[in-house]
């Protein structure tokens, strides 16, 4: 296409429509957009985010973690991830030595901690000590870089029906806490 084929004269309304013309431009847009819309659909089953996700650590070397900081780990911890490594079989939520990474940005590290059936369960912890992003993985919203994590001895990257309530404004205030608790587990 020329600039002189615009210089004020009128094209009929089949010319526009050419390969040299339009044609060309409304081709490719329209192969994009079946493109991305076709990976926005894949991009909706948990499978697929799966193994993009892993496909991404294994380009970038991203492939296992140990854990940061001091040698020395706290008694109590120490006894935790002792507990839970010994005891997998009667555990409602099990985590392993969970870790994610944002890029250089370790959000967790190396959690290990177990909740037993019947058993109410808070994760406690200052601003940025991965809380929620603890419970992102957990619920299936974010995935972990390394580590393990089973609800009911199933893996948290398959879909299982779990209710979660939010950080802020989730409380329903005319309700005790048992009341709040039983009322979240019928949503599930």
């Amino acid at each position: 296409m020329t600039v002189g084929q615009f210089s004020g004269e009128k094209l009929p309304p089949h010319m526009l429509w050419q390969w040299n013309m339009l044609g060309k431009n409304m081709t490719f847009m329209l192969i994009f957009g079946c493109f991305s819309s076709l990976l926005f659909v894949l991009f909706q089953f948990k499978v697929v985010r799966y193994r993009w996700h892993q496909i991404w650590d294994l380009r970038y070397g991203r492939r296992s973690y140990g854990r940061v900081g001091s040698d020395e780990e706290d008694r109590a911890v120490a006894e935790e991830r002792m507990y839970v490594n010994q005891s997998g079989d009667d555990m409602a939520l099990e985590v392993k030595d969970l870790c994610k990474m944002y890029g250089r940005l370790r959000a967790v590290d190396g959690l290990t901690m177990g909740v037993r059936s019947r058993e109410c369960f808070g994760l406690l912890g200052v601003n940025g000590a991965g809380k929620t992003t603890t419970f992102d993985i957990l619920t299936g919203q974010s995935f972990a870089t390394s580590g393990t994590a089973r609800i009911n001895k199933r893996d948290v990257t398959e879909q299982i029906p779990i209710g979660y309530c939010p950080q802020f404004d989730a409380l329903m205030l005319d309700l005790t806490g048992r009341e709040t608790l039983e009322v979240s587990k019928l949503c599930c």
